[in-house]
């Protein structure tokens, strides 16, 4: 391996980890309830709620990434677009810029249609310095353009046609607006009925986030989310403790995983939901069951199981 291939392992090796931050800084999609604490709307056209700490996070390691390899079109787009979630526009079309010139140094594959994904990102980042971007507008017109490029009846054509009645039937401006700090309004009951939520998913939420505050080893902030009596049992030295030498032979730890969800009624009276996590690293994983009690606006753990089954 020559010390080319070196540089291009290397650089994809950074761009993992960016792409890991951002998936950690991402918020669901569907997820149409209040920003949680920690979490912003996302400058992106139709975007979930980005946590922006984490998104920093991957710009940073494209930077890194960049830096290395500096003539890998991917690392500059994949900033751009992290760049634009954070509404860092000015940044965001400088790293557009540098991706639609390495593709025309280059004579990258695909002809024209990359170069011009990225022209068109440019010119929304633009807009939306300028604040005159209007998201469902910018959608149909988009699709208009795919539609005059492969011909009348295609797939874009049929896209066309069911996005015009989707935007027709929702206050776009209420629903998506231009600006992400106005972003306050949602899809009413009726448009989001093919969408709901799973319940467990405000659970499963929950126990993630505990696991990940253990991660980050925030673990005072971890040890408020147990229950008085888990709480009194358990001290915060302890909790640090346990989580410590579960996860000391696995590696850096990369993402974290929900197994599954068991209902169990252990009290006879009081049901619990147990939430399994895997915990994924660079080197094996492990695992943790993190047992919860209470409605979801009050949740808390109440008992916890170390170590895979």
């Amino acid at each position: 391996m020559d010390k080319a291939q070196i540089r291009q392992h290397a650089a994809q090796a950074v761009a993992r980890l960016a792409e890991r931050a951002v998936q950690r800084g991402t918020g669901d999609a569907l997820d149409d309830g209040p920003i949680k604490p920690g979490w912003e709307r996302s400058g992106a056209d139709f975007g979930p709620s980005i946590k922006p700490a984490f998104l920093r996070q991957a710009v940073a390691y494209y930077d890194v990434a960049i830096e290395i390899d500096p003539v890998e079109q991917s690392f500059h787009y994949q900033q751009g677009l992290v760049l634009e979630q954070l509404s860092d526009f000015a940044a965001a079309i400088k790293a557009f810029e540098a991706a639609v010139d390495i593709m025309k140094e280059q004579d990258f594959p695909g002809g024209q249609t990359p170069v011009l994904l990225c022209q068109t990102l440019i010119e929304r980042c633009r807009a939306k310095l300028c604040g005159t971007h209007d998201p469902g507008a910018a959608l149909l017109e988009g699709v208009k353009k795919q539609r005059e490029q492969f011909g009348r009846g295609d797939p874009p054509d049929i896209l066309f046609s069911a996005l015009q009645k989707v935007l027709a039937a929702v206050d776009v401006d209420k629903t998506f607006p231009c600006c992400p700090d106005s972003r306050s309004a949602s899809l009413d009951t009726g448009e989001k009925a093919g969408m709901a939520r799973d319940p467990a998913q405000p659970m499963i939420e929950f126990a993630e986030r505990f696991v990940w505050l253990m991660v980050e080893q925030d673990f005072a902030a971890a040890h408020a989310l147990l229950d008085t009596e888990m709480a009194s049992a358990c001290p915060v030295a302890e909790l640090r403790q346990n989580f410590d030498a579960l996860v000391a032979g696995i590696g850096e730890i990369e993402h974290i995983e929900s197994d599954f969800t068991d209902l169990r009624d252990d009290s006879g009276e009081e049901r619990h939901t147990m939430i399994y996590l895997s915990i994924m690293g660079s080197d094996d994983h492990e695992g943790v069951a993190v047992f919860l009690a209470g409605p979801d606006e009050g949740l808390r753990v109440c008992a916890l199981e170390w170590g895979r089954p």
